[in-house]
């Protein structure tokens, strides 16, 4: 039986609409669906002798791995009427990570009036359809890549049930409805294919932040992020042919582009099953198709055979490393055609560098915790004296998961009234078993190998430990005339002479900037956008050479809020005839899209005004553009930097819910009224429930639905901005200046799923709802902060991105997660700042607080001098003393201001909230106006002397 047989045959032991069909007929949920797939893909109804026994510890060790245990009382039936839970009578789902319960009533309800029999038949119809034959026998290998991809996924135009969103979320066990069928079915094959032996095998490869932040445009940002990435993928790759993508744990590989565009173009499924399914990476043709977002982290967690760890870990590396040195050599030779050098000269010396500097790249480190640590003993207890002793070395007596309430309870006979829990089985102890592998993986990071590495002369302009590319054959050092070799030159004398990079720079400016001179991965980073984009032509069949990719300049960005105003036009202004167009914001393409002539107007001042800059006649020129705008024009853009809060706690299980969170209400009600008395079974009750596959599934999986479905709908089409790069919890995107808080405010709400209101997509209970697609998110108890700055176009990018991660760490630390913070670096000198919880108390939410201060600023008919004359007295108010400072600024709001337009916006409300949260803290009171009013500013063009003493 070969290890893909084996797999689907533990794929196929449970029916996939176990859910809707429990406990509604006689024969048992695997008489049917099981049963029929089984003679189709395998051959036999029944599953061989010789697989019984490892499909039986698979299904039962990856049950115990996931469903939270609870007890029953002695001499009950198997399974008593209290355990006993229709799904389709009473429908309850749990998100997995908040605990909030979700009743589908209505749906589910009209499923109960559906037969068993006809339920089966769609299953078996939708399981069939995904068969692969070739010459008439069934492939295994592809079959089980299908039945993995598509089991949750209904064609829309075979829905004939109209299960729609909620077949991807059918629970695997209806007494604890918080991880799916699916999640089971994954690890139950996992565990199949590790064999008698399994192992929990960790890898992670670095570094990271040095590379992304290695860069000077924004184009930089997304290609950092982006690549690494597609290191990541080169390596999981592997795993997936090597054990199939469900024996990965760590990221969730379903519905990730990447992946898709592997099972299509190299792992044999085709298109077509994607076309169907109106696959959004398989017919965008631009930087909008999902297959660019960053959406693969750069840790990895795998279930393997114990015999194949070191192995698989090699092949991982070499796969890797291979990727990246072959992604220099393309890089190398697109740079030498472009300068017209002989690409087949193996002489150049940049050959030579490529491989010396791409050699040990990325680091890769390892560990493995086997589940041959535990011992089952003749009677089924467990002996764990060897793991224990491991995980004393980085938990103390503790020993961590061993040393809990739950697993306490778990492994002890406790007096329930003669009654019992499930007995624990090796499945049980995976939350003992990742601790040890995350543990071990973290000492083996810390014992870093370090190659010696000699560089000579003049650095890369990215990262300062290489030396820069060259094709002067001086460079090897016997060479008699070494010292004299290109890389010595000063920057000047380069100019005059003539190198690799100065020549590339003339020709492809978009690689490489004048004065430039880059290292190995430097060059990747230049070149990995148009590598990408043709690749994705490749994969789309397009008849593109590559993929359209729009990078939105700090400049157009900055003029996108005066844009969003151009009247309708008849013609193309003369002064713009032989200006060539630039890349806008999507949504703001989408704005004037009904008038030809105002886009393409729109799409040539950034250019002009660019061009401007260093005309003689600049002044008539922008006038020009004033002329056309109706007045001034917008000069400053913003950046945002999000967050997830405490991504290593969620993994760890410390965010995670208590174990009766998780039950069904009916389980939870029966336990609390059966067992009340039994202070051990409460505590169990009470503890924080251990990580299992399915939660760590469920976290990669929402961090993927957010990053590659949600993360740019915020940002490019529901506001005027532009995303630089999502990686699961890691956002960063630049904004239309007037639209920087409400994206904020949208993007700590789409991370969590929380309630609210944004066009085109529904949030709430943990989850959205996106162009009809449910999509399942971090749930409302998970946290994100975020770091902003409202910067000047011309301000340099490497400053501005300092000030976006020092306002980040602001968020996180004295704002103590859940926050904001908020930095305005202003043309004239001098930065605001304003660092806020995204919640305060008495429910007052500072950023809405803030947008709403901003849109009063903003009336015609109110002056901004309330904001100058109430920070003149702010420094006399005594702190602590909230009627003062409500009244201070009702006088100064009502006086500055029309009485009509102080109750339009309810200032006697913002005045009271603001009064709360600050009247302790004059100084962020100061911070907090001083933003609100630049911000209110028509635009910020040009500070004049009274709006600097303003925003002081």
């Amino acid at each position: 039986m070969s290890l893909w047989q084996t797999k689907l045959h533990a794929r196929l032991h449970d029916p996939a609409e176990k859910a809707l069909i429990l406990m509604r007929k006689p024969q048992g949920h695997e008489s049917g669906t099981v049963r029929e797939l089984r003679s189709q893909v395998l051959g036999s109804p029944t599953v061989p002798a010789e697989l019984d026994a490892l499909l039986d510890r698979a299904d039962q060790w990856a049950s115990a791995a996931d469903r939270p245990q609870f007890p029953r009382k002695a001499g009950e039936q198997k399974y008593p009427p209290w355990t006993q839970t229709r799904f389709t009578e009473q429908p309850v789902l749990v998100h997995p990570l908040s605990g909030v319960e979700l009743n589908i009533g209505q749906q589910a309800g009209k499923l109960n009036e559906v037969e068993v029999a006809e339920i089966e038949r769609f299953s078996a119809e939708h399981f069939t359809s995904l068969i692969v034959r070739e010459n008439g026998a069934v492939n295994p290998y592809k079959t089980l890549l299908a039945f993995w991809r598509f089991g949750p996924e209904i064609d829309r135009d075979h829905d004939t049930l109209n299960l729609g969103a909620l077949w991807r979320l059918l629970p695997a066990d209806t007494r604890t409805p918080d991880h799916t069928i699916w999640q089971h079915l994954d690890l139950a094959s996992a565990f199949a294919g590790a064999g008698e032996n399994p192992a929990l095998l960790a890898i992670t490869f670095g570094p990271i932040q040095d590379f992304i932040a290695a860069g000077r445009s924004q184009s930089d940002l997304w290609a950092g992020s982006h690549f690494l990435s597609a290191i990541a993928w080169s390596g999981l790759k592997v795993l997936c042919e090597e054990q199939g993508p469900d024996a990965v744990l760590v990221p969730q590989l379903r519905s990730v582009p990447a992946v898709d565009a592997w099972l299509a173009h190299e792992a044999g499924l085709g298109t077509e099953p994607f076309a169907a399914r109106d696959a959004e990476w398989l017919r965008k043709e631009t930087d909008a198709n999902p297959l660019f977002v960053a959406a693969l982290p750069n840790k990895i967690l795998a279930l393997v055979p114990e015999a194949r760890v070191r192995e698989l870990a090699d092949k991982v590396q070499a796969a890797m490393r291979k990727f990246v040195m072959h992604t220099g050599e393309a890089a190398l030779r697109r740079i030498l055609q472009e300068v017209s050098e002989h690409l087949d000269n193996e002489a150049l010396p940049c050959h030579a560098q490529i491989k010396r500097q791409l050699e040990h790249f990325p680091e890769v480190h390892w560990a493995a915790a086997p589940w041959s640590l535990i011992e089952q003993n003749t009677d089924k207890t467990l002996n764990l004296e060897r793991l224990r002793e491991l995980l004393t070395h980085f938990h103390g007596t503790r020993a961590g998961f061993l040393g809990g309430e739950a697993w306490q309870t778990l492994s002890k006979n406790l007096d329930l009234g003669d009654g019992w829990f499930y007995k624990p089985n090796p499945g049980t102890l995976y939350p003992a078993l990742y601790d040890l592998a995350d543990k071990m993986l973290a000492a083996a990071k810390s014992l870093r190998r370090f190659d010696q590495s000699r560089h000579e002369g003049w650095r890369c302009s990215l990262a300062a430990d290489v030396e820069w590319l060259t094709t002067d054959a001086r460079w090897f050092q016997d060479h008699p005339q070494h010292h004299q070799c290109e890389l010595f030159l000063t920057p000047n004398q380069r100019k005059n002479t003539g190198t690799l990079w100065t020549r590339l720079a003339k020709e492809r400016p978009s690689w490489v900037k004048q004065g430039e001179h880059l290292g190995a991965l430097a060059a990747i980073k230049r070149l990995w956008p148009t590598l990408f984009a043709e690749q994705v032509a490749e994969w789309l069949g397009s008849d593109k050479t590559r993929a359209d990719r729009f990078v939105i300049s700090s400049h157009t960005m900055a003029l996108a809020t005066s844009l969003k105003k151009l009247p309708a036009l008849d013609h193309l202004p003369t002064w713009l005839h032989d200006v060539d167009p630039v890349s806008l914001p999507s949504k703001l393409v989408k704005t004037l899209r009904n008038h030809d002539v105002r886009l393409n107007t729109a799409k040539r001042i950034p250019a002009y005004l660019d061009r401007a800059r260093d005309a003689d006649d600049c002044e008539a020129m922008e006038r020009n553009v004033k002329k056309l705008l109706g007045g001034a024009f917008e000069r400053y853009y913003g950046l945002i930097l999000m967050d997830g809060d405490q991504m290593g706690a969620w993994l760890a299980g410390e965010k995670a819910n208590t174990y009766n969170s998780l039950w069904h209400p009916q389980i939870r009600a029966a336990v609390e009224g059966k067992f009340s008395e039994n202070a051990a079974l409460k505590a169990y009750c009470g503890a924080r429930r251990a990580v299992s596959p399915a939660y760590h599934l469920s976290i990669s999986s929402a961090l993927n639905d957010f990053a590659v479905g949600l993360a740019r709908y915020l940002v490019e089409d529901a506001h005027t901005g532009k995303l630089l790069y999502a990686g699961g919890d890691d956002v960063m995107a630049t904004v239309a200046v007037d639209e920087l808080l409400p994206l904020m405010q949208a993007l700590r709400a789409g991370y969590s799923g929380n309630p609210h209101e944004i066009q085109g997509v529904t949030l709430k209970n943990g989850h959205a709802i996106l162009n009809g697609r449910l999509l399942r998110l971090m749930g409302e108890t998970a946290t994100a902060s975020i770091g902003a700055v409202i910067a000047h176009q011309m301000a340099p990018l490497s400053s501005v991105l300092r000030e976006l991660r020092a306002a980040e760490k602001r968020a996180k630390n004295e704002g103590e997660r859940d926050a904001f913070s908020l930095t305005v670096i202003k043309r004239s000198g001098g930065a605001l700042y304003l660092t806020a919880k995204w919640q305060a108390g008495n429910d007052i939410q500072p950023a809405a607080l803030l947008q709403r201060l901003r849109a009063f600023l903003t009336e015609p008919g109110v002056s901004r001098r309330a904001i100058f004359n109430i920070t003149r007295f702010l420094h006399e108010l005594p702190e602590g003393k909230p009627d003062m400072v409500e009244a201070l600024l009702a006088f100064q709001f009502e006086r500055q201001s029309s009485e009509c337009i102080c109750q339009h916006h309810d200032i006697a409300r913002l005045t009271a909230e603001l009064a709360t949260l600050y009247s302790a803290d004059i100084k962020s009171l100061f911070n907090f106006l001083s933003v609100a009013e630049f911000l209110a500013r028509e635009t910020r063009s040009g500070e004049s002397a009274t709006d600097d003493q303003v925003a002081v």
